[in-house]
């Protein structure tokens, strides 16, 4: 579910706004994007927090908390919240 929320803000914030002319135009403009998605833009899940704001607290996500029983670690084992 977070991979479709975020691919919509993606689209509507950014891509369908910005018209991309070619692929490395649209590269370095999602590269900004998500550098302000992560950085810049308060996220309202997150007590309008950024999300590498809460990463440097090393707040757990709520569902790391145990507030979402579907939460499961990556590929990698790992939280969406654990450094």
């Amino acid at each position: 579910m977070f991979i479709e929320r975020l691919r919509r803000s993606l689209k509507y914030e950014d891509i369908y706004l910005k018209g991309y002319v070619d692929g490395r135009e649209a590269r370095t403009g999602i590269s900004l994007w998500m550098a302000f998605y992560n950085g810049r833009r308060p996220h309202q899940a997150l007590g309008n927090r950024t999300p590498m704001a809460v990463r440097r607290e090393g707040v757990a996500c709520a569902a790391c908390r145990g507030i979402d029983r579907m939460h499961r670690p990556n590929l990698a084992g790992r939280r969406c919240c654990d450094p």
